[in-house]
């Protein structure tokens, strides 16, 4: 923008004599100070009061529920960074596009939130995909490689749109479906997005998100079971992805907002169990038989567990049990 500003100020020199010239050069002048404004603004995080981070929290919540995204905790992206580098992970640190360096100059960090889903994500993901079809999209166009991930970001990425953000990075398709309508709440006006997909493999984009949950205390790690445990939905919930936020937070401001501490029954007959399943699940990579039998066992005769065919897809990755679950609910059956 201030190459542009450059260029006009020399095409304007020869009426510089001018009083349109002189003014012309001023709004120039203004127009490229305010971009350069704009642009340092952007590497300073804004600083909300704790009122509107938990009401910015809740709406976020609320939209992302009715995509069954329900799970949404806040934390902050400092402590994340802090608890990897202690533990020699530097590798796994987050550093936004935005951020201009690790955490921002005054002492706070970026307010970063935490998405994943419990089984509740199946039948909107579901619906939405059968949708497709009664638009008059053929089954195998309307579910096409990826579809977990494809719907989870674009419901992440409809959400922070229908909260008015000023950017979000990098590139995410919308699902062409949007919650709300683009910036109806105005929460995240002036604020630039983030967004980074637990599936990305890239450097830089990697996250450590066992350490994460047990971080924020939405589950600790079963070592029996080399599992994350959630206090309500056991091993049963996944993490998507986490929105960083171009706003400052220090702990406190997060404070009422923190999950109490998750602690793991220490039965030694459960324990032996466990251990025994994962040896075999780990003898039997490739069979998700076993892989099932070892979460199931973490937290037996839950409510929480996937569904069949859920359970059979987060295991296989097989488009024709989507498909069919697409099919099944057009059909009015039983897809879950």
């Amino acid at each position: 923008s201030l190459s542009i500003a450059r260029g006009s100020r020399m095409s304007l020199w020869d009426s510089l004599q001018s009083e349109r010239g002189v003014a012309a050069m001023a709004f120039v002048g203004t127009i490229a100070v305010h971009q350069l404004t704009r642009r340092l603004a952007r590497l300073k995080p804004s600083q909300p009061g704790s009122t509107s981070i938990s009401e910015l929290v809740r709406t976020l919540e609320q939209t992302l529920a009715s995509r069954g995204l329900d799970i949404v905790v806040p934390f902050n992206l400092q402590s994340y960074n802090d608890a990897v580098q202690k533990a020699g992970q530097p590798g796994l640190i987050l550093n936004p596009e935005f951020a201009g360096g690790l955490g921002s100059p005054n002492g706070t960090s970026f307010l970063a939130i935490l998405v994943g889903n419990s089984k509740a994500l199946w039948t909107p993901m579901i619906d939405f995909f059968a949708q497709r079809v009664q638009n008059g999209q053929e089954l195998a166009e309307a579910v096409t490689d990826h579809p977990v991930d494809l719907y989870c970001l674009g419901s992440i990425r409809e959400a922070v749109d229908s909260m008015g953000a000023a950017s979000v990075a990098p590139e995410i398709a919308t699902l062409g479906s949007s919650l709300v309508p683009r910036g109806t709440s105005r929460l995240l006006e002036s604020t630039d997005v983030y967004i980074y997909d637990a599936a990305d493999t890239r450097p830089g984009h990697v996250f450590a998100a066992t350490k994460l949950a047990n971080l924020v205390n939405l589950g600790e790690l079963d070592e029996d079971a080399f599992l994350c445990v959630h206090p309500v939905y056991g091993p049963w919930f996944a993490l998507r992805a986490i929105i960083v936020l171009n706003i400052g937070v220090t702990d406190a401001d997060l404070a009422a907002m923190q999950l109490p501490p998750v602690e793991i029954e220490d039965n030694p007959d459960r324990r032996r169990k466990l251990k025994e399943a994962k040896a075999d699940a780990f003898a039997h990579r490739d069979s998700s038989e076993k892989w099932i039998k070892l979460r199931s066992l973490v937290d037996e005769d839950s409510d929480a567990t996937y569904g069949p065919l859920q359970l059979q897809y987060h295991y296989d990755k097989d488009l024709a049990v989507f498909r069919e679950a697409v099919k099944k609910r057009l059909d009015g059956k039983d897809y879950a």
